[in-house]
């Protein structure tokens, strides 16, 4: 294996399996070096710049939802300990 195989294979494994924010400035903060595809983040882009279906992303508003839901179910665990 070359060293830059290595360095390829190394950032496949680091990758961040989560969800991410769909706004172009969010992730491509999270990732300033990406093209078509993320080293770093679950994120893909088509031909014309958009967003691929299999990117792993929710729009600001979803994203946002998710994190008030996630807080309602720690606060709701938290009340049963």
């Amino acid at each position: 294996m070359s060293e830059e195989e290595i360095g390829e294979e190394i950032l496949q494994r680091l990758k961040l399996d989560g969800i991410v924010n769909s706004e172009e400035d969010v992730w491509r903060a999270m990732d300033t070096e990406m093209e078509s595809e993320s080293h770093v983040i679950p994120v893909k882009l088509k031909k014309d710049g958009t967003i691929s279906a299999t990117s792993k992303t929710l729009s600001e508003t979803a994203f946002s939802n998710v994190g008030h839901l996630q807080q309602k179910r720690l606060r709701s665990l938290a009340m049963e300990c």
